[in-house]
């Protein structure tokens, strides 16, 4: 059951069952702690230091007294949240001081639902079917008491009709039971009713309605996409053809040169030997006239001597 923490805006639940389950929420958050038996003894001794008691059992009826039904009755209270940690410290009086300290986790979305929303749902629905059962007791009431009007009217009061039971409300909260189960007597707080939460600015979704001009448009633009991949191979067709023409020219120009390189080199005396370049093959060719008069000037030597 939820309870809520004396001065605050935070309510407390705590649960024992196999093991100690402490459970704050301020309806936007909530956050949890769980203890084995020795592990809830050692807090509880941690928490009153310099105190001994003559039993662990003592150290665990003070604590259940102070985070159940002593909750009212607390001397001080502080809860501070820190990160996704939130750090209780409670203090009361049980003939002597005894407080409990403890660091509690915050619980994810699915812990919340299942501790708060599912609860507040069924306490909703409790509610509703609560008002509606009032609601037929009620009408039935309605009718019996017009039945009274006309029959004091004739002046004549005849208990003829079925008499109803009287409204008990211990005998309604025994079938209506799971707010009181919950939240006891509690209210909750005008404070958390009205509390404002400032949530994250979400951004604006693009509309899906279809635009029907957009529509149209862009598949004009396709069309005319569609058209121009098609005219493509025409115009490539009429290109003409120059490779063929290129490739023809080349060959003429580099026989033309290599044609100039190979011409025949001729010498005589009056001008120096010419040499043929490396990468001609052609021998050069000399004139008859320049061996004939090679020949006679050896003869004129010969006879010389």
């Amino acid at each position: 059951m939820w309870q809520k923490i004396k001065d605050k805006d935070y309510f407390l639940s705590f649960i024992q069952s196999h093991d100690y389950e402490i459970c704050v929420t301020d309806f936007v958050s909530i956050w949890t702690a769980t203890f084995s038996e020795k592990a809830f003894i050692a807090q509880l001794k941690n928490s009153n230091d310099g105190l001994l008691l003559e039993s662990d059992k003592e150290y665990i009826d003070n604590g259940f007294y102070l985070l159940n039904i002593g909750i009212d009755t607390l001397k001080h209270v502080s809860l501070e949240e820190n990160g996704d940690h939130l750090l209780l410290t409670m203090r009361t009086v049980i003939e002597y001081p005894f407080g409990f300290e403890c660091k509690l986790s915050k619980g994810s979305n699915e812990f919340f639902f299942k501790e708060v929303t599912q609860p507040l749902l069924e306490a909703v629905s409790d509610l509703k079917s609560s008002e509606h059962g009032l609601i037929q007791i009620l009408t039935k009431k309605d009718k019996e008491i017009k039945a009274y009007k006309r029959e004091l009217e004739n002046k004549e009061i005849i208990f003829r009709h079925e008499v109803t039971k009287a409204f008990s409300d211990a005998e309604h909260k025994k079938v209506y039971k799971i707010y009181d189960k919950i939240f006891g007597s509690e209210t909750i707080p005008k404070s958390v009713l009205l509390r404002s939460i400032k949530l994250p600015q979400k951004p604006l979704a693009e509309s899906i309605v279809p635009d029907i001009r957009s529509i149209k448009r862009e598949a004009d633009s396709i069309k005319q996409e569609q058209d121009n991949i098609k005219r493509e191979p025409d115009s490539i067709k009429q290109e003409p053809d120059n490779t063929t023409q290129e490739t023809t020219s080349i060959k003429e120009e580099s026989s033309k040169i290599k044609q100039e390189q190979c011409t025949p080199v001729f010498e005589n005396q009056d001008s120096p030997l010419v040499t043929k370049p490396a990468s001609c093959k052609q021998d050069i060719i000399k004139p008859e006239g320049s061996q004939t008069r090679s020949n006679e000037r050896r003869k004129r030597l010969k006879l010389s001597y």
